[in-house]
């Protein structure tokens, strides 16, 4: 539809000066060639300037060993990013406004040699009108100046003195060192229009209670430079084709910032739900204006989805709680997900391609919410695109976070301007999305005494009134967590004062870890999570050159690539000593406490539905290749084993077991209860079994119950077995869930031990397993695994050998019995028949 001309792309070329050099000679015209310190090379938009010099061989990838520490010098350096363009005959028109929707940071624009007016701010629009200055028939020449990029605290900090509004997390935070880019992040483009211009255009949809009849509430702001009566000519389209057409006409005067609004209603809409509930139909809306003498003054089109959220009281919550309990087309939604982070420090080269690959993981995952960090970038359209297919929703933090050495939110004048333009260019830009339904002030804000903040500061009132204004209805968190306490402590159990927490941020240790989860009352968890080290071959990919051990706080590597997350005491305390030769399994016990950890955290939570609403992992992704890291997904998109036990945890039917500690003793009665936690509250006729085999395989105990009972959690029955035979101080015990009309719907396998010191050193210690692979169907890639071994291998764990291709398993991270073989399905997005190669580890391989 539109005329805009797209600037985007790899013609752009970019050089380096000293701080002010290039000002003696400001003009391309003069004929005088510009000698920058750093020599020309070619650029691509959007990106960064550093992706650019990588490229070109000068400068180091800062993803491998401690190279990001000799990199910093793009910072203190002065760039032009230049480009040619030419307007082709059937872009011409009455006006043209260059835009720019993402500059990082500051700095000023020409265009033919003539300023046209300076920029500062990554989060805000610039535009300047060029119908004056641009050539129609001549090639144009567009310079971007950046000047050095400003300081901002990092993770480290004091916020209520934060000045700029740029992503923090390129500045040093636990999961990334300083890589700050700085150049064009977003889109570059000439508005073309005639007589009157689109400025915003918001179709805001609603359904009724029947979810049959929809309607669109069309909000559009004009830029008006010629009086007259105008047509809005909408058209509303489903899977391509046209299902309504209206057409509109309003009398406008000469005038910026005029609003009209026009009412577009629509008969046997489908509705639009998250992953897991439903399918995800989305509709778009397309706008023209034209002019009475039929000429099209400019267009707009939307992406939506037919849809009802609200968000209500938990059941039992105490007075003064917030509502966290989504309900979307008038059905409960326990809200499962992983706080997202950019894929990347340098967010702008990010593509849509990248995008799906990742978004597709955290569907895969049974995740229906993802929340959007504060302390990093309001992410592309595409992402939220995307997110609206998969049916994946959004929490959208505004750009504000946490700092440590103080928390409060700025409440500055000047910075609330700035804070308050930035908060309306992301409301504009995102709040038709169907997968949007959160805004929140920001991360971990909070007042003096660390009690996070609400409403009644400056900041966060001045956030909640532009979201009321500007996206009428949306759901308004203050910040994350919202409180009244941080986190949830076990001194306060009981006293009402857990609504939305955050943390722990590990394995609490052994039985802490349980009691405190089995006992736990926070009715919404926003940021729980647990680290663990990269897979072994990411480890020796980026670890440039230096030695993977020791990992400890005496090693270089390990504290510039994760030193909050070092766990060789905790892990010690856990396994037992270890020796240098025992590094690979050093890195698979880190793994497997992480999945333990996470996974009984996820269970526990949902078997207090619905009185728990949500629990979000910290964290999803990460954009930096740490060698240790609480993220569930690697940097290259690799899934950690914890991916897969909460891909189940997160499921819409899971059995569970509960229990109060791992290592056990012999004699002793162990006892443990199963529940089912289901989406919906209505009756299920379920069959349950539990079983309980030692490391050869033999049978100990076995149970099989049918049990009726209402959702979404139903406890199943107790486990009681007096622990005895457990030959190599180890016991399995697989709880399965199944149905005459689907087969197996779940299956879960718990570790634990017998009599020892360390509480996980018997699974360290286990005789060493053989797993083979042999396809067994080569056109739909499928797999068999077996133990070939008399003892279980333990943690069996399958990834691609090639992490671009973003390889998928049917099932992954198990124990496999002796003699026992599991079939797998191995796919990629692209193809199944591309016979994709992948790699296999177990805790107790040789």
């Amino acid at each position: 539809m539109s005329k805009n001309i797209l600037l985007n792309g790899d013609q752009w070329k970019v050089t380096g000066f000293w701080k002010n050099q290039w000002r003696q000679i400001r003009s391309m015209e003069t004929g005088i060639k510009i000698k920058g310190c750093v020599p020309t090379v070619e650029a691509s938009v959007p990106g960064a300037v550093q992706i650019d010099l990588i490229k070109a061989g000068l400068l180091r990838d800062p993803n491998y060993g401690l190279d990001s520490h000799l990199d910093e010098w793009v910072n203190n350096r002065e760039w032009f990013m230049d480009r040619e363009f030419v307007i082709s005959p059937e872009k011409q028109s009455e006006k043209y406004i260059l835009c720019f929707d993402g500059l990082d940071y500051h700095g000023e624009i020409y265009l033919n040699g003539i300023l046209l007016g300076k920029f500062s701010g990554m989060f805000i629009p610039h535009e300047f009108d060029i119908t004056a200055i641009v050539k129609k028939d001549e090639v144009n020449f567009l310079r971007v100046v950046f000047y050095i990029t400003p300081e901002v605290d990092g993770q480290i900090g004091y916020s209520n003195r934060i000045k700029i509004l740029k992503s923090r997390f390129n500045y040093q935070w636990d999961w990334c060192p300083r890589i700050i880019p700085i150049g064009i992040w977003e889109d570059v483009y000439i508005k073309v229009y005639n007589y009157a211009r689109i400025m915003d255009f918001f179709p805001k949809t609603s359904v009724d209670d029947a979810l049959k009849k929809g309607v669109v509430d069309a909000r559009v702001e004009l830029d008006v430079d010629v009086s007259g009566v105008y047509a809005f000519n909408y058209r509303v389209l489903f899977d391509g084709e046209l299902i309504c057409e209206k057409e509109f006409h309003n009398s406008l005067l000469t005038a910026k910032g005029q609003e009209v609004v026009h009412r577009i209603e629509l008969d046997d809409i489908k509705p639009w739900w998250p992953n897991n509930f439903g399918q995800q139909p989305l509709y778009d809306i397309e706008l023209t204006i034209r002019n009475e003498g039929g000429i099209i003054c400019d267009d707009a089109s939307k992406g939506v989805g037919f849809r009802r959220v609200e968000f209500v009281r938990n059941p039992g919550s105490p007075e003064g709680a917030l509502p966290y309990t989504l309900l979307l087309n008038g059905k409960r939604i326990f809200l499962r997900g992983v706080d997202w982070v950019p894929i990347s420090p340098f967010y702008g080269a990010v593509s849509e391609e990248d995008y799906k690959n990742y978004l597709r993981r955290f569907k895969d995952m049974n995740c229906n919410i993802l929340r959007v960090w504060g302390g990093a970038v309001l992410e592309k359209e595409a992402f939220y695109n995307i997110c609206d297919e998969m049916g994946i929703m959004v929490w959208q933090e505004f750009p504000q976070s946490s700092s440590g050495l103080n928390n409060t939110p700025p409440d500055d004048p000047d910075f609330l301007e700035k804070l308050k333009e930035a908060a309306a260019t992301f409301i504009r830009r995102r709040r038709h999305h169907a997968s949007h339904i959160i805004w929140c002030g920001g991360n971990e804000l909070m007042w003096e005494n660390n009690v996070p903040v609400n409403d009644n500061h400056l900041n966060i009132k001045m956030l909640k009134e532009l979201v009321n204004k500007m996206d009428p209805g949306k759901c308004f968190l203050p910040t994350s967590p919202s409180g009244p306490t941080f986190a949830a402590s076990e001194e306060n159990f009981g006293k009402n004062m857990h609504h939305d927490v955050h943390g722990p941020w590990e394995y609490m240790g052994e039985p802490a870890h349980y009691r405190f989860f089995n006992r736990d009352d926070s009715l919404f968890r926003s940021e729980t999570g647990c680290p663990a080290v990269s897979r072994l071959d990411s480890l020796e990919k980026y670890k440039g050159e230096y030695e993977l051990w020791p990992p400890d706080e005496t090693n270089v590597l390990w504290m510039h690539r994760g030193a909050w997350w070092i766990q060789i005491k905790q892990l010690t305390e856990l396994f037992g000593e270890w020796r240098k030769e025992e590094f690979p399994r050093y890195v698979e016990a880190s793994r497997y406490i992480q999945a333990e950890a996470l996974r009984y955290a996820v269970e526990a939570t949902r078997r207090r539905e619905p009185v728990s609403s949500g629990f979000i992992i910290w964290m999803g992704n990460e954009p930096y290749p740490n060698n240790a890291n609480t993220s569930i997904i690697e940097y290259d998109g690799t899934p950690k084993p914890a991916y897969y036990w909460i891909k189940n945890a997160y499921s819409g039917f899971h059995v569970s077991l509960k229990y109060d500690r791992i290592c056990c003793v012999s004699g002793e009665v162990f006892n443990g209860y199963i529940y089912v936690t289901c989406d919906g509250d209505e009756a299920k006729d379920l069959k349950v079994s539990a079983q309980i085999t030692d490391i050869h395989g033999n049978v100990l105990f076995t149970m099989d119950l049918d049990k009726k009972g209402d959702g979404p959690v139903i406890p199943i029955d107790e486990i009681t077995w007096k622990i005895q035979g457990c030959e190599g101080n180890i016991f399995f015990v697989k709880v399965k869930l199944s149905d005459n009309e689907y087969g197996i719907m779940d299956e879960n396998t718990y570790i634990f031990t017998v009599d020892s010191e360390h509480p996980f050193k018997a699974i360290r210690d286990m005789l060493p397993a053989n797993v083979t692979a042999v396809k067994a169907d080569i056109d739909q890639n499928v797999w068999v695994l077996r133990n070939d071994s008399p003892v279980a291998a333990i943690g069996v764990f399958l990834y691609g050998e090639n992490p671009s291709d973003f390889v998928r398993f049917s099932s992954n991270y198990f124990v496999l019995m002796p003699g026992q073989e599991r079939e797998i399905t191995v796919t990629t997005d692209e193809c199944t028949q591309n016979d994709p190669k992948f790699k296999i580890r177990w805790i107790n391989a040789e």
